[in-house]
């Protein structure tokens, strides 16, 4: 109990074997305890089958397709009052034939082109296997925010040509989004309003006095 242990496993792999992934699935079952006939028999033993599984990704890189493009990139919403939370969603398809584990940051700049913000993207990791689909989630987090910002994704994949794959590829892509305080709008709008009402009071009242000239 609460320990943990070390169990090798070897593949062994065939001198002419076609490139592209392969895959596999390392399962453990419990050995379980003898229980006597009887209590079996009288119904008083339930048995309970547990399984504990891994995942192995193999890759013959030599001669294999590694490509990838981006379905989307967005944000869950157009506009954010402050304080906000701004989640990216990501979709990337893997148009290969071995698996690809993206990885790459995303940078946040406001609108004058300042830097606000550097997320990675995939830190744990995940792979994207041939095929399919998988979406991506990234959240910024912030108190204070004003006006349009851009996102940019980036982000590597791919194996090293001297390790016979296609080499590191970069993909990127953008995304626009609106930060507004509507708090403080709302109080700015106020002043100026006020501001306003008083310089057409006093107009109104210069013109007033004008006319009880005349």
């Amino acid at each position: 109990p609460k320990q943990s242990r070390q169990v090798p496993i070897s593949f062994y792999v065939p001198e002419k074997i076609a490139p592209g992934g392969y895959y596999a699935a390392i399962v453990f079952t419990a050995k379980y305890f003898e229980v006597d006939q009887k209590y079996i028999e009288e119904g008083m033993f339930v048995d309970l089958s547990h399984q504990v599984g891994v995942l192995v990704f193999l890759n013959s890189p030599e001669g294999s397709i590694e490509k990838a493009k981006i379905i989307e990139f967005k944000t869950d919403r157009d506009y954010y009052a402050a304080p906000f939370n701004v989640n990216f969603i990501t979709r990337i398809e893997n148009l290969g034939d071995v698996h690809i584990k993206p990885i790459g940051s995303i940078k946040i700049e406001d609108f004058r082109g300042r830097e606000v913000a550097v997320l990675p993207f995939n830190k744990d990791g995940l792979n994207i296997l041939p095929e399919s689909i998988r979406r991506f989630e990234e959240t910024w987090q912030g108190s204070l925010g004003f006006g349009r910002y851009k996102a940019s994704l980036v982000f590597n994949f791919g194996t090293p040509i001297d390790q016979g794959g296609m080499g590191m590829q970069m993909v990127s892509t953008e995304t626009y989004f609106w930060i507004i305080p509507w708090n403080i709008v709302m109080i700015f709008g106020l002043i100026v309003l006020f501001v306003l009402i008083i310089v057409i009071l006093k107009q109104y009242k210069k013109l007033k006095n004008l006319k009880i000239k005349k």
